[in-house]
């Protein structure tokens, strides 16, 4: 189910802030660009059709990297076009299905926070549900790798600000959609958390709430069990909204008790001076935020001229299997220590 909220505030979220570069121009074929109703001048969602069927998107016609890429199984199913398809919807894009080759290892940070999920995800059963919020959808692989990798009894929700790029994941990347299971929500990462929050607070104070037996079952009804987030806007920057008090709070208020937040962000970049203070304001928020002692960083693994980026993992409290099991795989206070004093010198 695709959940479409209409809001008047825009911030650009993309799922995966290191973008890969595109294999070179002339080797993929550019399939469709997607053009947003309400800003005809903003860049295109253009999809390309890779050799050995694969598929990629990017933001702009002529653009230099890739924010997402799939291989799909067997041969290609259909041939790019003499000239791409130039629209406004998706639903106007040529037919061309992706039965993902999920075979190979998850990379770079799509990786580290699944690692950071299957633990938690683990433990669902048919009677007793993990519920993920995802912020960022890119084109659905951590979605898609939970719901293919978790038990039944796992229900997936992603947030995505723009509805072409909902879109392209469900028509190029495989992403299955189900009500109630796995759904994508079009709406602002800020707005959709203090929506969450506000909801949770309602129905914790209404003593008839456990009449509504439908809503009490409903995907994140009982809290989320975790929140992952891949929110940039460009240059490895997190956008304010993602990374604001109110943001972390609604965030916090809306983890059932042993919950867990992995929040992808870049400690320092290249192209952009104030990513690295961004940084350190946004761990420490979390350590006020969630108590010093429950929140750490886990690095991604990289080549050494680009480690970039990292993922603060924040636990909401407790002391189960759960928290025990991600802490298992957390680097110590070392990691840490180095991470925050790099910062510094940028």
């Amino acid at each position: 189910m695709v959940r479409t909220t209409t809001y008047n505030f825009f911030v650009t979220i993309l799922a995966c802030c290191s973008a890969v570069q595109l294999q070179q121009r002339g080797q993929g074929q550019e399939l469709c660009s997607i053009k947003r109703v309400d800003d005809p001048n903003a860049d295109p969602v253009s999809v390309f059709l890779l050799p050995g069927n694969g598929r990629t998107f990017s933001f702009g016609d002529n653009a230099q990297t890739t924010e997402s890429t799939v291989h799909c199984k067997g041969d290609a199913s259909c041939d790019a076009p003499d000239s791409p398809v130039r629209t406004n919807s998706v639903t106007e894009c040529p037919a061309c299905p992706c039965d993902v080759d999920d075979g190979a290892t998850l990379a770079g940070s799509i990786g580290v926070m699944f690692n950071g999920v299957q633990p938690i995800c683990s433990i669902a059963q048919k009677d007793q549900n993990v519920d993920l919020l995802l912020i960022g959808l890119g084109g659905g692989t951590l979605h898609r790798h939970v719901r293919k990798a978790c038990p039944e009894g796992t229900r997936v929700r992603s947030v995505e600000i723009d509805p072409r790029v909902a879109g392209v994941a469900q028509q190029y990347f495989g992403l299955e959609l189900a009500d109630g299971v796995s759904e994508i929500d079009v709406t602002d990462a800020l707005n959709a958390v203090r929506s969450l929050s506000s909801s949770r607070s309602s129905s914790k104070q209404s003593p008839t709430a456990f009449l509504s037996s439908d809503a009490s079952q409903g995907i994140g009804s009982q809290g989320w069990d975790a929140v992952a987030i891949d929110c940039f806007i460009g240059h490895g920057e997190t956008p304010a909204d993602c990374r604001s008090t109110e943001f972390v709070t609604a965030v916090r208020n809306i983890l059932k008790p042993n919950g867990v937040v992995l929040h992808h962000i870049w400690h320092k970049s290249p192209d952009n001076s104030a990513v690295a203070g961004e940084f350190r304001d946004t761990l420490a928020l979390y350590q006020r935020m969630f108590g010093k002692d429950t929140v750490t960083v886990e690095s991604i693994p990289r080549a050494p001229s680009v480690m970039w980026d990292d993922v603060i993992v924040a636990r909401n409290g407790g002391d189960n299997s759960i928290t025990a099991a991600v802490d298992a795989s957390a680097p110590g206070g070392d990691h840490l220590a180095k991470l925050v004093a790099e910062a510094d010198k940028w």
